[in-house]
């Protein structure tokens, strides 16, 4: 299996979307969504291929986009807003109940503002939270590898505000 991110683009366009949902479409071999989604970032990612469709077909742009992934692709599902509070994030766990095969890897990230135990442990509650909620949403718990990495695995320096940002993040990987 390959990757599937879900990305929130924020209120539109590519100059209003954080650097981390920016690097992570960038690094896609796919990125699907809804059509006026798409339509917002298709001239900055020309060389992606793209899935879209029509509203109400949010469940069929998932399944799409896992399709890809188990292809061995790098995928993003878009949302406007954040992945979470627009719904394909909990969307994306339904989708995957029907993969149940597939385990899925949870990384805590944070950054390096606290102590190493602070750390630590907020890694382990941000991990926690996301575990619970997929749980919630139908994706048994033994199918969860819980991993705790605290400010240690950082994506951008941790000089900035924006830095910080993107290292406080929850990672979730097919296992195998």
């Amino acid at each position: 299996m390959g990757k599937l991110f879900v990305v929130g683009l924020g209120p539109g366009g590519v100059e209003q979307m954080t650097k981390r949902a920016y690097d992570a479409l960038k690094s896609c071999d796919v990125i699907a969504g809804y059509n006026v989604y798409v339509n917002l970032i298709k001239e900055d990612f020309k060389e992606k291929e793209f899935l879209s469709n029509g509203m109400r077909k949010e469940v069929d742009r998932c399944k799409l986009a896992l399709d890809e992934a188990l292809k061995g692709k790098t995928v993003a599902m878009i949302s406007s807003g954040d992945a979470g509070v627009y719904g394909m994030a909990g969307i994306m766990c339904q989708v995957a109940k029907d993969h149940p095969d597939s385990t899925f890897k949870l990384v805590g990230n944070t950054d390096s503002d606290a102590s190493d135990a602070y750390n630590e442990d907020l890694s382990k509650r941000l991990v926690d939270h996301v575990a619970q909620y997929v749980s919630n949403n139908g994706v048994s718990s033994d199918r969860l590898k819980l991993n705790y990495k605290g400010e240690k695995d950082p994506v951008a320096s941790n000089a900035t505000e924006q830095g910080k940002a993107d290292n406080r993040r929850v990672d979730v990987w097919e296992h195998k």
